[in-house]
């Protein structure tokens, strides 16, 4: 081969190679250009891929509060996740607005969502001090981390936060981006945007705000509950005054206002009664039918409005008054001894300041303390107490009470004589300072304990049926079972007035008479004898049915019943509202099938209303965060009836029925709601009356100290373990359960008229104070006439006693009562004594 050739090879040879390492230099030119291009968008992909859309920002709708009203427009209740109050940017003052900007974002109305400057600055800051001392995220990055991000620490969520916060500076405009920030941020001790946090502490709008107050809530949102003027007030103080220094930086406020703020004396709430306290039955029994009824998302994220019947005047008289009825109650049944005893070496540590506390104990009046027992005087025979360092006398006037519990034994039978009998030395008791000698730094006290019994109370507005009161027991925080709703039991003689209504409707009459003899019943079903006994364990002979149920005759009772039926008393009985399982046997006559206390009140009711049932209203409206009606029950207009309606002025409105048929109402116009009249206005006013005298001469005796008219009955049951009371005025019907709720006895004599009528009076007495009194209106259709208690036939001259009985027209006896028909009184009893001895099935 020539050598020319050769030359021309490798000429070619390296040609070749350049272009090769010139291809392959291109191609990694061009590869990395393309990973340079891709890279970038598949970083910003990557962090942005599954971002939330900031479009559901325009629909702002966080959790708020539901909250609950009385009748008078006072707040009983709240419910919620986050207790916000969402306002509008509007309502709240520059002097916050300013505060919240000048605190934690100075920049806000020049950044784009992200503040470079505050970034580089708290990053050299951070540097330097070597830990986070100080973070750069904006108001707007704040937000998104709120509303849009997990609160988790990490570099991704930092960059998807400035992605997001970027587009939200974008897609909103700084007014509503602050709107936004200044109702979702978490203000501390629950409160999320300002309006909450204002009424949380200091119990006034955020537009009423001061500016050392507005200083305040602007230095929470760094660490809310390091800088609560509830957790640390000089921590707090020096929070207010770097905002204050902030705000005068910022040309918010001058110097000269910033130090005048400083030197203001904040009044914080530390207010721990919650609304809730006002009526916590009540509340919980509204909470418990919005869950049931609208969910848990409605009750606790929608902020429903709820108007309710509770007249708070009334709760709180309800609720002394159970309190005070349970504790006389309760010291009538014994005393359970000592919370614990404490050995001679321990009484000094126990009576003790705290540490850091003033040296000397301050005693209030009427307050009660928990106090050792260190001695006993026998001249005077009364007891030393010590309670811190105070030392006081105990008198045996006031532990006479307290005897050991025993159901069998009345309560006054056996005083107690000697406290050594009662205290051991080292007990540690509950008194109450009921005297101070602030010479001789003592003080007289009385025993306390806190009971065991339980109670519970209802009232409604008869005519509109609004449940204006109601408590349910003792204490709520130590339980919350609803007593008066939840609870089942035996109304005892409280069911009586029911029986007699239906025998009214049966034809029986006021002076109907009844043999009260012994009697025995049969129940093949169950091979089950039953002898009904009076509770003086007594038979008074012919008794008529007013005497009856004025007097509670037992055996009277269950012979009406008989003659009128079981079956036909439960239908009755359901008429009136009665919804509980009702047992199918003659007990039912004495009240042994269990009732709430809500139901049997609301068949009360019924004879209050001559006859007209109307269902009880807890809540009158409903209303949505948009402000749309729910829910709403109005109360029914009563033909013939003075109806009180007090939604705008307090007016009467008196219609019979045919007016109130003629009445024409426009297309626009809504339609009065008339209730079912369940029994006629003449039974209804024949059972009032017979209950009247219940009060004026029967069980019911102690309610005459109302001074007014008043029906009611008492009720007890087998081995005194339920006391009732029900009872209605011209106007309200009230009820009244006494017990406890294991079901033990209370104790002899422990009856509805002893335990549970107090209570009622106290109540009724109070609520009533001022209010014009009323007769019960006498329907048409009924005549009186003048009776012989004996007998149950007009009274003559001869008659010894007599009384005047309301009856339906054509119904009053017409024969005359006459030594002939006195003369067979003794041969009827026997006749009746030789019938009832039979055992009927």
């Amino acid at each position: 081969m020539r050598q020319k050739d050769v030359e021309i090879k490798e000429i070619k040879k390296k040609r070749t190679k350049k272009r090769n390492k010139f291809r392959i230099i291109l191609f990694i030119f061009i590869a990395f250009i393309g990973i340079l291009a891709i890279i970038p968008p598949g970083i910003y992909f990557y962090f942005t891929h599954d971002l939330p859309k900031i479009t559901s920002l325009k629909d702002y709708r966080p959790p708020i509060i539901t909250s609950i009203y009385s009748s008078g427009g006072e707040l009983i209740g709240e419910y919620c996740l986050e207790r916000r109050i969402v306002v509008s940017l509007e309502k709240i003052p520059k002097l916050v607005r300013h505060a919240f900007i000048a605190t934690e974002d100075a920049r806000f109305f020049e950044h784009p969502g992200i503040d470079y400057r505050s970034v580089l600055r708290a990053f050299l800051k951070n540097l330097k001090a070597g830990v986070v001392v100080q973070g750069g995220s904006t108001i707007t990055q704040q937000i998104t981390k709120s509303l849009l991000l997990s609160p988790e620490k990490s570099y991704r969520r930092k960059i998807r936060e400035a992605i997001l916060s970027y587009r939200i500076e974008k897609y909103l405009t700084k007014q509503e981006i602050l709107f936004l920030y200044l109702n979702q941020i978490y203000l501390g001790n629950g409160a999320y945007g300002v309006e909450a946090a204002s009424r949380i502490y200091f119990k006034k709008h955020v537009e009423d705000l001061n500016p050392a107050e507005a200083a305040m809530l602007a230095g929470l949102p760094r660490a809310p509950n390091r800088y609560s003027p509830l957790n640390d007030s000089r921590r707090a103080a020096r929070r207010r005054s770097y905002v204050l220094n902030r705000m005068a930086e910022e040309g918010y406020i001058t110097s000269r206002e910033a130090e005048l703020s400083k030197k203001f004396s904040l009044c914080v709430s530390r207010d721990k009664n919650t609304p809730f306290s006002k009526a916590p039955y009540y509340t919980e029994h509204i909470r418990r039918y919005i869950e049931d009824t609208y969910g848990e998302e409605m009750l606790y994220k929608e902020g429903l409005t709820v108007y309710t019947s509770l007249d708070l005047f009334r709760q709180k008289i309800a609720q002394k008054s159970i309190h005070a009825g349970l504790k006389n109650l309760d010291k009538r049944i014994g005393y359970r001894g000592a919370i614990k005893n404490l050995p001679e070496d321990e009484i000094e540590d126990f009576c003790r300041l705290k540490e850091g506390e003033d040296p000397g104990t301050i005693l209030l009046d009427r307050k009660i303390y928990q106090g050792v027992v260190i001695g006993f005087n026998d001249e005077n025979e009364s007891t030393l107490i010590r309670v811190g360092d105070k030392i006081g006398i105990l008198p045996l006037e006031d532990i006479k009470w307290a005897r050991k519990p025993d159901p069998e034994v009345a309560y006054a039978a056996f005083p107690v004589k000697d406290p050594s009998r009662v205290f051991t030395l080292g007990d540690v008791i509950l008194i109450k300072v009921v005297a101070l000698d602030e010479k001789n730094d003592s003080f007289v006290c009385s025993l306390e304990q806190e009971p065991e019994v339980q109670g519970a109370l209802i009232c409604l507005e008869s005519q509109t049926g609004y449940v204006e009161a109601m408590v349910g027991g003792r204490s709520f925080l130590n339980s919350q079972f609803n007593r008066a709703v939840q609870s089942r039991r035996q109304p005892g003689s409280a069911f009586k007035p029911i029986i007699f209504a239906a025998a009214l409707e049966k034809g029986f009459t006021a002076s109907t008479m009844i043999i009260d003899s012994p009697v025995i019943y049969y129940d093949p079903l169950r091979d089950h004898t039953w002898k009904p006994k009076n509770y003086e364990k007594k038979f008074y002979g012919p008794t008529t049915l007013s005497y009856a149920l004025t007097h509670s005759r037992n055996v009277v009772t269950v012979k009406v019943l008989k003659q009128i039926g079981i079956d036909y008393a439960i239908n009755y009985a359901r008429k009136l509202g009665i919804s509980s399982p009702l047992s199918r046997d003659l007990s039912l006559a004495l009240g042994s099938s269990g009732v709430s206390l809500l139901e049997l009140t609301a068949a009360y009711s019924v004879f209050a209303n001559q006859g007209y049932r109307i269902k009880p209203i807890f809540v009158k409206k409903i209303v949505d965060r948009e402000g749309n009606i729910l829910e709403e029950n109005k109360p029914p207009l009563l033909p013939s009836t003075s109806v009180a309606l007090k939604e705008d002025n307090i007016r009467e409105i008196s219609l019979s029925e045919e007016e109130a048929e003629s009445i024409i109402f426009s297309e626009d116009e809504e339609l009065p709601i008339f209730p079912d009249q369940e029994i006629s206005e003449q039974i209804a006013y024949l059972i009032t009356n017979m209950l009247e005298r219940v009060v004026q001469h029967g069980t019911g005796w102690r309610i005459k100290r109302l001074k007014r008219p008043v029906a009611g009955k008492t009720g007890t049951t087998n081995n005194l373990k339920d006391a009732w009371f029900m009872g209605f005025t011209p106007g309200w019907t009230c009820g009244v359960w006494v017990g406890l709720d294991d079901e033990k006895p209370l104790g002899v004599h422990e009856t509805g008229s002893r335990a549970a009528s107090p209570i009622w009076l106290s109540f009724m007495k109070a609520s009533l104070k001022g209010s014009r009194i009323k007769d019960f209106t006498v329907p048409e259709g009924i005549v009186f006439s003048t009776i012989d208690s004996q007998t149950g036939l007009l009274a003559t001259s001869r008659s010894e006693e007599t009384i005047k009985l309301p009856f339906l027209e054509g119904t009053a006896p017409l024969e005359y009562s006459i030594d002939t028909v006195l003369n067979y009184r003794e041969k009827l009893f026997e006749l009746d004594l030789e019938e009832d001895e039979a055992l009927a099935p």
